[in-house]
C-alpha cells in the first residue's frame, strides 16, 4: 500500500468465544507511516463469530523517505491463548518522487515485493507441517517464489526436500504444507528447515528462514501381557504347575534387542526361555514366557510372590535399558509342615510281662524341611514308657530334627509297665502323645500326633487271698491263750477304685471277729490286713470241737 492509505489487520479465534472477548495487540512502524496515536498498544475485540479487524491508518506526507512496513503482533491475555502465525505486516510505499524519479510511477517505485517467512507449525509424525510466505506488499500479478526444504532425522519423503517454486497470489500471502512420514520406527524427534532463495522481481527480508519440529509418535516400551491378567502356579508336577505370558516390543525399533528374564526366586518359579530377541523385522510379534512352579518342599504357607525382571539391551539408544515392568508370579504352595509317625504293622502293642512282647516301637520324622531345628517331645500316658533308639526309658523323651536331619526317621521304644490292676478283657489302651516347638512358626504344632498303644495284662487276676496261721484257724471257748486266731486278708491285683471287704462270722455264739469291715486303697492294695478270731463261751458242751463259717464279702465300683 501508499502511503496515506489505511491497513486492515483481521484477527481470527478458533474456536470462536462463546462471548466477546478483547485481545491486545502490538502495533509496529519501521519508518515513520503511521498516524499519531496508531502504534503500539491496542486491543481488538472478537465477536461471537470469531473474528475482529484492526484499522491502522498512515499519514499522506510530502516528505521523499524509504518505503517501510507496519506490523501487527498479538499479545499474551488472561482470556485466550496466542496461535500461529501471531503477527502480520503490511508494506508500506512512498509516494513523493524525487527529481531522478519524476518519469517513474508510483506503481514502479513501490512494485517489488520483499518476502519473508511469517510462520513454522509443526506436527507429530503423520500430520503436516505448515509454513507461512508472506509479501510485505501483495504482488500483482501473482509471483513465484524460490525456497528450499531440508530435515534433521527421517521424517519427510525425498520428494519433498530440496528446491522448490512456490506461487505468491495476489493476496500477499500463501501457506506451504509439507506431509511427513508415519512410520513404526521409535526415533529421536527431528526438525524441518524451509529456507527463502534469492530470485528476480522479489527481494528478501528476515526471517527467510524458519524451523518446525517434528515429533515422533512411536514411544518405545515393551508390554507385557499376563494369561487372565495374572500368573500363577503350583508347586505340584501337573496341571497348574505352568502358566505364561506375552511379551512384545511397543514400536518398530532400529536395531535387534534381546530381553533378559530373571526369576528371582529358582527355587520357587522358573521362567524359559531366558532371553527374548526381537529383530526390526519381527518387533511386534508377541514372544512367550513360561513360568514353571519349583517344588521345594517347605510349607510356606498358602501361596508367595516370586518376582521375574526383565532387563533389555540393544544397540538402539531407546531400546538399551529401556524400564520394563516385572511380572509378581503367585506360587501355591504344597507342602504342610507337620509330624508323621508311622507305627509297625499300623499298630503298637506292648505287654506287662518282661521278655518278648513286652516292648514295640515306631517312628516319627518330619513332614517339610524346617527352617529351624524342631524339637519333638513324646509324653507316655499312665502304663507305659518310652525311649529313643539309645536312651533310658522314662515318660517323656525329646526328638531333635535339624534342618539337614529333617527327613531322617527317629525311633521311639515303648515299653510296658505292670500296673498290676486286672484289666478288662485282660488288656488297656494308653495314649501317647507328641508335641512339636520351633523357632520356625510353621513347626509350633501342640499337637502332633498321637500313639494308642495296646499294653496286654501279665498275670493280673482280681481276687482277696487269706492267709491263716499255720493254714488254719483254730480258738478256745476258754479265755486266756488259745481264744484268739488271726489270718490276713490281701487283694490279688491293684483295684481301680476303693474296696471295702466286709468279715462276718455265720455262728456269733461261738466265735466273733474284729474288725468286721477291711477297706483297700488302690495305694496299699497289697498291703494285707489282720482279721482276728476270738472264740466266745457258751457254757453248754457242745460234745466236742465245732466249726464256725467267716464270710468275707468285697464291694467295690471297680466292676
Amino acid at each position: 500500500m501508499f502511503e496515506g492509505a489505511d491497513t486492515i489487520f483481521t484477527l481470527i479465534a478458533n474456536p470462536a468465544p462463546s462471548s466477546p472477548i478483547t485481545v491486545t495487540v502490538d502495533v509496529t512502524d519501521s519508518r515513520d507511516f503511521a498516524t499519531d496515536g496508531q502504534t503500539g498498544s491496542r486491543t481488538v475485540t472478537l465477536g461471537t463469530d470469531g473474528t475482529g479487524s484492526l484499522t491502522v491508518t498512515t499519514v499522506n506526507d510530502n516528505t521523499d523517505e524509504p518505503e517501510g512496513y507496519i506490523s501487527a503482533t498479538v499479545q499474551a491475555g488472561s482470556d485466550y491463548t496466542v496461535g500461529s502465525p501471531s503477527s502480520a505486516s503490511t508494506w508500506v510505499c512512498d509516494n513523493d518522487l524525487s527529481a531522478e524519479q519524476e518519469q517513474e510511477s508510483q506503481e514502479t517505485l513501490c512494485a517489488t515485493p520483499a518476502l519473508l517467512l511469517t510462520s513454522a507449525v509443526g506436527s507429530t509424525e503423520g500430520a503436516p507441517l505448515a509454513f507461512t510466505l508472506a509479501a510485505l506488499r501483495a504482488p500483482v500479478p501473482q509471483m513465484s517464489v524460490t525456497l528450499s526444504v531440508a530435515q534433521v532425522g527421517d521424517y519427510i519423503g525425498p520428494a519433498e526436500l530440496g528446491r522448490r517454486t512456490v506461487t505468491v497470489p495476489t493476496s500477499g500471502s500463501v501457506t506451504v504444507s509439507i506431509p511427513t512420514v508415519d512410520d513404526i520406527v521409535g526415533e529421536p524427534d527431528g526438525t524441518v528447515t524451509v529456507t527463502l532463495k534469492a530470485g528476480s522481481g522479489y527481494t528478501l527480508s528476515a526471517p527467510s528462514s524458519l524451523t518446525a519440529d517434528v515429533v515422533d509418535n512411536d514411544t518405545p516400551g515393551v508390554t507385557i501381557r499376563e494369561t487372565d491378567k495374572s500368573t500363577t502356579v503350583s508347586e505340584a508336577a501337573g496341571a497348574g504347575n505352568t502358566d505364561t505370558y506375552t511379551v512384545v516390543l511397543d514400536s518398530r525399533p532400529t536395531h535387534s534387542v534381546s530381553i533378559t528374564v530373571t526369576s528371582e526366586e529358582t527355587a520357587a518359579a522358573t521362567v524359559s526361555p531366558s532371553t527374548l530377541t526381537f529383530k526390526p523385522s519381527a518387533w511386534n510379534t508377541a514372544q512367550m514366557v513360561t513360568v514353571t512352579g519349583g517344588d521345594d518342599n517347605v510349607d510356606q504357607g498358602d501361596s508367595r510372590s516370586v518376582t521375574i525382571r526383565h532387563s533389555a539391551t540393544s544397540t538402539d539408544s531407546k531400546y538399551n535399558g529401556i524400564s520394563i515392568s516385572p511380572v509378581s508370579a503367585t506360587v501355591v504352595d504344597d507342602d504342610t509342615a507337620g509330624v508323621t509317625i508311622r507305627e509297625t504293622d499300623n499298630s503298637t502293642t506292648v505287654s506287662e510281662a518282661a521278655g518278648a512282647g513286652s516292648i514295640d516301637t515306631y517312628t516319627v520324622v518330619l513332614d517339610t524341611p524346617p527352617s529351624d531345628t524342631v524339637t519333638v517331645t513324646v509324653t507316655a500316658g499312665t502304663g507305659v514308657r518310652v525311649s529313643r533308639s539309645i536312651g533310658t526309658a522314662d515318660s517323656s523323651q525329646t526328638l531333635t530334627f535339624t534342618t539337614s536331619t529333617w527327613n531322617v526317621p527317629q525311633a521311639v521304644t515303648v515299653r510296658g509297665v505292670d500296673d498290676a490292676i486286672d484289666n478288662p478283657n485282660d488288656k488297656r489302651t494308653v495314649t501317647i502323645n507328641h508335641a512339636a516347638d520351633s523357632n520356625d512358626p510353621n513347626y509350633r504344632i501342640p499337637n502332633a500326633g498321637t500313639v494308642r498303644v495296646t499294653v496286654e495284662d501279665d498275670n493280673d487276676t482280681a481276687g482277696v487271698t487269706i492267709r491263716e496261721t499255720d493254714n488254719s484257724t483254730t480258738v478256745s471257748e476258754a479265755a486266756g491263750a488259745g481264744n484268739t486266731d488271726t489270718y490276713t486278708v490281701v487283694l490279688d491285683s491293684r483295684p481301680t477304685h476303693e474296696v471295702s471287704i466286709t468279715v462276718t462270722s455265720e455262728e456269733t455264739a461261738a466265735a466273733t471277729v474284729s474288725p468286721s469291715t477291711l477297706t483297700f486303697k488302690p495305694s496299699a492294695w497289697n498291703t494285707a490286713q489282720m482279721v482276728t478270731v476270738t472264740g466266745v463261751d457258751d457254757s453248754m458242751d457242745q460234745n466236742g470241737n465245732r466249726s464256725a463259717t467267716i464270710r468275707h464279702r468285697a464291694t467295690s465300683t471297680d466292676p
